[in-house]
């Protein structure tokens, strides 16, 4: 199996330190996450403040009453209903910055998580459930998996695209390991829909934004996370998740995982033998 770069440490969007990834090697814009032609399609019309004061001309704006829904908006991110890019209305980083501060963390986040206690637990709740009814969406997945556009006329309105909503979300190091569980669920499974975007699938979308991560706050949980879903995943989808794992999980847990498969496909190899012979 490939090997990765040891990680070395880290910052948060808390200001707190984590095992981090070496520095990225490819830009944003060679990430599938990060790239792709925009597609559009006609949907309801909704309207939002925040985000798009600076232009009227976005149309099919999301808008709901979840505490997700009202953090992103306010961190200036505008969620689509259509099939065509979320879009951004400032750097990443503040949209980051801005979305930790809602949740309020006075003590170092790591020691509450430790600990088994946080702070704004019930608001990280509702954030999440309203993320994973989003997600459910036509099209939502899809492009919280793709790259977001800048919102012409703002601070960013002249760069190119940035990382995708789901992406940007990971990087906030209260989220990470709740969302990890989220997403490791949904690649469960899409593993068995088949879906497909194009030529892309979705579960290569959903891999593609758990590699190379700024940091990873729970190592062991992201690794078994991945180890949980090879074992229980169709061969395609298998395939994939080991294209992946050099890319999404720490060194020190590479041989683990390789002694999950392993193990994992000798019960099969026994299972099939002992079927045929019966």
């Amino acid at each position: 199996m490939p090997s990765l770069k040891r990680p070395t440490s880290g910052v948060g969007s808390n200001g707190h330190s984590f095992a981090s990834r070496t520095n990225r090697t490819q830009s944003d814009s060679e990430d599938l996450f990060a790239c792709s032609s925009a597609e559009s399609s006609a949907s309801r019309p909704v309207h939002h403040a925040s985000a798009v004061t600076k232009t009227t001309s976005i149309t099919d704006v999301y808008e709901d009453d979840s505490i997700f829904c009202k953090y992103v908006t306010e961190g200036g991110m505008v969620l689509r209903t259509n099939d065509s890019p979320n879009m951004l209305s400032c750097d990443r980083l503040k949209f980051q910055h801005s979305i930790s501060k809602k949740f309020n963390f006075k003590s170092s986040f790591l020691t509450s998580f430790k600990h088994g206690s946080t702070q704004n637990t019930g608001n990280l709740d509702e954030f999440l459930n309203g993320l994973e009814e989003y997600l459910k969406m036509p099209h939502c997945l899809k492009w919280s998996l793709l790259y977001t556009e800048a919102v012409p006329d703002s601070e960013v309105g002249s760069r190119g695209n940035q990382d995708s909503l789901i992406r940007l979300l990971l990087n906030v190091d209260v989220l990470q390991p709740r969302l990890v569980t989220l997403l490791t669920d949904t690649l469960l499974a899409l593993a068995y829909e088949q879906s497909s975007v194009g030529n892309t699938s979705l579960p290569a979308l959903l891999l593609g934004n758990l590699r190379w991560l700024d940091f990873i706050v729970e190592p062991e949980r992201l690794a078994d996370a991945v180890i949980m879903v090879l074992l229980a995943a169709t061969e395609q989808v298998q395939r994939e998740i080991i294209h992946f794992i050099p890319n999404i999980i720490t060194d020190e847990f590479h041989e683990r995982v390789a002694d999950a498969f392993t193990e994992h496909r000798r019960y099969l190899l026994e299972w099939c033998l002992d079927g045929a012979s019966g």
